[in-house]
């Protein structure tokens, strides 16, 4: 029944969205269903375990991503496309650098030089108005100390290949509870420009999204982005949230 569906679960505060939503993310492990978890308070992480904090049934089909300790990527690992739109959306990038950027980008691309050092240094040496380069120095410090990124292969995570191993049913929790605003956004931006990246090449079916408070993490453009364009590429998404108010008139509109 919740196959290709948009879903919002809401209600006041201990109403139990977050239990419900639990028993919808068991319930979809044991009917095969691949499914991605943003979860915001770290509520999602101990799925795997009994109340009597013993493993259970579940426990080696949830996966816990934490970012900067178990979950941190290379710049070689990611598309342009997806590090353009952490730089915009995630770190407010103007335009006119961000266009520097691509061209910097393009350049250590091309020399398979893309890592956090030589991208720093390319920075610093690149001939552009002070003002971007400023303006670049500053977002690139933001992804060096977000602690997500990396130069050291053996450290990254490949979410292409923790996606394959829930395919016939199972989780992935990303955990965000310790994570600050702006480094929560860099990860978010990064998990869902990858999902829509593995589903438009057909290495990914379709996944169940569930997003816990979005509104703290999603930028609105977003929301719309995920009901209409990220639905078609399928992405199937259960939004659960306390705030009514904050899901936009359209997504209502769209609910199933």
């Amino acid at each position: 029944a919740l196959d290709g569906k948009l879903n919002i679960v809401t209600g006041k505060k201990e109403t139990g969205k977050s239990h419900l939503s639990k028993l919808l993310v068991l319930s979809l492990i044991s009917h095969g269903a691949p499914i991605v978890v943003l979860d915001l308070n770290g509520e999602y992480a101990h799925l795997g375990y009994g109340a009597d904090g013993k493993k259970n049934e579940y426990n080696n089909r949830v996966n816990v991503l934490t970012p900067s300790e178990n979950f941190r990527v290379t710049l070689a690992q990611m598309k342009l496309k997806v590090i353009l739109n952490i730089l915009i959306h995630a770190l407010n990038l103007p335009g006119t650098s961000a266009r520097e950027f691509r061209r910097i980008w393009q350049f250590l691309d091309e020399r398979a030089t893309l890592t956090l050092h030589e991208l720093g240094e390319a920075i610093r040496n690149w001939r552009c108005n002070q003002h971007v380069r400023d303006a670049l120095f500053s977002r690139y410090y933001a992804l060096v100390n977000s602690g997500f990124f990396t130069d050291n292969p053996s450290e990254s995570v490949s979410l292409e290949e923790c996606l394959q191993k829930i395919r016939g049913g199972g989780a992935l929790v990303v955990n965000l509870r310790d994570t600050s605003l702006v480094d929560r956004q860099i990860v978010v931006e990064y998990v869902l420009g990858k999902l829509v990246d593995l589903l438009t090449q057909q290495k990914l079916k379709a996944v169940f999204l569930f997003a816990e408070e979005a509104h703290l993490y999603l930028r609105e453009t977003y929301w719309d982005d995920i009901v209409t364009r990220m639905r078609h590429y399928g992405v199937f998404t259960t939004f659960v949230t306390n705030q009514p108010d904050t899901i936009r008139e359209n997504i209502y509109r769209q609910a199933d």
